[in-house]
C-alpha cells in the first residue's frame, strides 16, 4: 500500500470515529505541519510562541471537527491544518500586539484550557520530534530559510509556503494566490525561489534551501 493510500485509509478511519487512526494520521504529518506553522509565525512569533503550543491547539481543534475534512491529496490535510493553525496564530498575535497576555509562556495547554476531559485527547498529540545530532543541522537550515521567507514580498512568500510547506497542487496554488492559471503560479513560484536563494547566499547560508 503506498503512503497516499495508506493516509486515505487512515483518514476513512478517523472519521469513522477510530481515535487510532486519527492519533496516527497526526503523527504521520506532525512534522510537515509542524514546518508550516513555523513559516507561518513569523520572527516575531517565533520568539514569543512555541509551535508546538499552536500545533497542540491545532490538533485538538482538528479532533472536534475532524469529520468536515475533505481529503482531495496529500496537501489537503497539511493545509487544513495550516489554515486551523493560521488562526490560532492570529488570535495569539492580536493578544501579543495589544499585549493582553494574562500569562507567560504562550498558548496554553490542553489540559489547563479543556480540564481532565482533555486527558485522553492529548495522547492524539505527538510530541517534540527527537533524533540523532544530523536533525539538528537540518533545524538549523530550516530556520535559516524560515528567516529568508521573511525578506520576500507577501505574494512570493505566500507561494513557497502553498507550496513548499502545505504541499498545494499547482490550480490550488494559483486559486489562493487570485492567479488565472496554474502556469501564472509556477512563474510566481520560480520567481519567489530566486529571491529566496539570493538572500540564502547573502546570508552565508545558500546550501539551506534544500531544506525546504
Amino acid at each position: 500500500m503506498n503512503p497516499l493510500t495508506q493516509t486515505l485509509e487512515l483518514v476513512k478511519q478517523a472519521q469513522g470515529g477510530d481515535r487510532d487512526a486519527l492519533s496516527r494520521l497526526f503523527e504521520r504529518y506532525y512534522e510537515r505541519a509542524r514546518r508550516s506553522v513555523r513559516a507561518r509565525l513569523g520572527q516575531k512569533l517565533r520568539a514569543s510562541l512555541d509551535s508546538g503550543d499552536v500545533l497542540q491547539q491545532t490538533f485538538f481543534k482538528a479532533f472536534q471537527i475532524f469529520d468536515r475534512f475533505e481529503m482531495r491529496h496529500e496537501g489537503s490535510l497539511i493545509h487544513w491544518l495550516a489554515e486551523i493553525a493560521a488562526g490560532q496564530i492570529r488570535d495569539e498575535a492580536d493578544r501579543v500586539g495589544s499585549k493582553k497576555r494574562t500569562a507567560p509562556g504562550g498558548l496554553q495547554s490542553l489540559d489547563a484550557q479543556f480540564g481532565e476531559a482533555s486527558g485522553n485527547l492529548a495522547q492524539l498529540v505527538p510530541g517534540a520530534v527527537t533524533g540523532p545530532q544530523g536533525q539538528s543541522i537540518q533545524r538549523e537550515q530550516e530556520a535559516a530559510v524560515e528567516d529568508c521567507l521573511e525578506c520576500l514580498p507577501e505574494e512570493h512568500r505566500n507561494c513557497i509556503v502553498l507550496r513548499d510547506y502545505d504541499g498545494l497542487e499547482w490550480l490550488e496554488v494559483a486559486q489562493k494566490l487570485g492567479k488565472n492559471t496554474d502556469s501564472a503560479a509556477r512563474e510566481l513560484h520560480r520567481r519567489a525561489l530566486v529571491l529566496l536563494a539570493r538572500c540564502m547566499k547573502q546570508h552565508g547560508r545558500d546550501g539551506a534551501i534544500a531544506a525546504l
